[in-house]
């Protein structure tokens, strides 16, 4: 049996937010998708198509997403005004969508869990992946008891490690996750890992990390934010367009792991963080390989949320071709 699991960082301070951070957490500042409020946190969880889902996150988040989240932490305040105001059927929509998050749509049971990232833990994205295969490593999976646990060994193992401020949004009119695609890619390619990717006009390219692939679709190097340039160094065809990294690696833990445990033994400073492109460049030169699955603007639709224009500019882009009803994964009232 393999084991995927889901590595979601949500540990930032949210400062390019503030005012509104100091009290909530980044992922639970609702947009506005026409009349239907959609918390980013709901987008982001819709494609995890992994029996366990770690939350990386600070003491006060996972309070937050816990109250949001949990079916046993509804408030009974609102309840209680809800009802003497005869809106029952908000109570039941409520209850219904913390119920859905105890299971996957297909039936299977899924489990939301949370490990804590501390100011002293360090910072960059291999942090939160370090944070969270340990979590993996050290708790049994309760719904089938030992078998559960990662060893961080057993070749069947797999986490995801995604983004932590946006979400790739489903445009397929199946039922097959991005990540399942991905998956079944990277199986047919033979290689050992898998990272997802869109391309990008070149005039945007150098905002995101850039994927450069070979012959047979894997990737020979990633190059975080590249110059004009680079650009066209990386792409001399002026025809191809780049193709960005959308923060979503699915890593076979049993390969990556003796190099995620060196990226943190390394002494990194001020802007010199613990980036996993450390950890990627490091696996390639050690001879592994990733395939690249590139998401089409047909089957998926790349909205970052990590700044309030970009939140907008997703809202208005989902407001147009994603109805509400149709973008969450539990039914909209």
């Amino acid at each position: 049996m393999e084991k995927i699991a889901v590595s979601m960082p949500l540990g930032g301070a949210g400062s390019r937010w503030a005012p509104a951070t100091p009290t909530h957490v980044k992922p639970l500042i609702p947009m506005a998708v026409g009349e239907t409020p959609v918390m980013p946190i709901d987008l982001m969880l819709a494609e995890c198509d992994a029996p366990r889902v770690v939350m990386v996150t600070t003491q006060r988040g996972e309070k937050a997403f816990r109250d949001y989240l949990d079916p046993e932490r509804l408030d009974q305040d609102f309840t209680a005004q809800c009802r003497s105001l005869g809106k029952n059927a908000l109570v039941e929509a409520e209850e219904n969508r913390r119920e859905f998050y105890g299971q996957r749509p297909s039936g299977g049971l899924r489990k939301l869990e949370y490990a804590t990232q501390r100011p002293k833990d360090g910072y960059g994205t291999t942090v939160p992946f370090y944070i969270a295969c340990r979590a993996l490593s050290k708790r049994r999976f309760p719904f089938i008891g030992q078998k559960g646990r990662f060893t961080l060994k057993d070749p069947s193992e797999e986490v995801w490690a995604m983004g932590g401020d946006d979400a790739l949004v489903s445009l397929r009119a199946d039922e097959e996750s991005e990540l399942q695609r991905a998956r079944e890619a990277r199986d047919s390619n033979g290689a050992d890992h898998v990272i997802m990717g869109v391309p990008v006009d070149r005039s945007v390219a150098g905002n995101y990390g850039n994927l450069v692939a070979d012959d047979e679709g894997r990737l020979q190097r990633l190059v975080e934010k590249p110059s004009a340039e680079q650009i066209k160094e990386m792409y001399p065809d002026e025809a191809t367009d780049p193709i960005a990294s959308v923060s979503r690696i699915g890593l076979r833990i049993a390969k990556i792991w003796p190099l995620v445990k060196a990226e943190m033994r390394q002494k990194r400073t001020g802007k010199d963080e613990h980036f996993l492109t450390n950890v990627i460049s490091a696996a390639l030169a050690d001879g592994q390989t990733f395939y690249i699955h590139q998401v089409d603007e047909t089957a998926g639709i790349y909205c970052d949320m990590g700044t309030l224009p970009a939140a907008q500019k997703t809202a208005r882009y989902l407001t147009s071709n994603r109805p509400a009803a149709h973008l969450l994964p539990y039914p909209v009232r």
